[in-house]
């Protein structure tokens, strides 16, 4: 179960969604694009990441990374594409360029990052993303899903953004397999023992 936050963080599903108004175009929050448009701001104004500039080059690799799955499924879902293109070397070399984009972000993007500390939907970006991908190795991190979730909501609503179906499917997954934990690790009552017949 813990499979399918991993899937919906990979993929770059919205989460948040600010509707279509007059002379403004649709808003679309995706956590893993906030996170690391988010630690990449962090890399250029942080005193720890300007006195270790290695640090910022070990983000930028981890970003690509995360970033490649999902260009990859969209290379392959392109009818035009050739068989070249189809490859995780290519996909790789898409999310190198697309790291500058996403590091950019939109105004929206921008206006959520450059909110005081403590930064509720940056933080909940953070924490539903680092819960998502360590989940299937580590289990309980479940509840850091459902927390970031939660931030990310809580944090997001103050600029008019509204949950996507996605934020629920993940949200409800993470609850289920919390419950399946807390399940298993339950311990059955012992057997009473039987009398021995004399």
């Amino acid at each position: 179960m813990s499979l399918i936050p991993f899937a919906m963080i990979l993929s770059q599903q919205p989460f948040m969604e600010k509707p279509r108004q007059p002379g403004v175009n649709r808003v679309k929050l995706i956590p893993l694009q906030l996170a690391i448009a988010g630690a990449v701001q962090w890399t250029k104004e942080s005193p720890t990441a300007l006195r270790n500039p290695q640090l910022g080059v070990y983000l930028n690799y981890t970003a690509e990374v995360l970033l490649t799955p999902n260009m990859y499924f969209k290379t392959r879902s392109r009818k035009t594409a050739t068989d070249r293109e189809k490859t995780v070397a290519k996909a790789y070399e898409k999310a190198k360029k697309e790291l500058g984009r996403v590091a950019a972000g939109d105004t929206t993007l921008q206006n959520i990052i450059a909110m005081p500390m403590p930064n509720i939907p940056l933080i909940g970006a953070y924490v539903l993303v680092v819960g998502s991908l360590l989940a299937p190795l580590l289990a309980g991190l479940e509840y850091a899903v459902v927390g970031g979730g939660l931030l990310v909501l809580q944090g997001c609503r103050v600029f008019g953004m509204e949950p996507q179906p996605e934020m629920y499917v993940t949200g409800v997954v993470a609850v289920l397999a919390i419950l399946a934990m807390d399940m298993s690790n339950k311990k059955l009552p012992d057997e009473p023992k039987k009398k021995k017949s004399k």
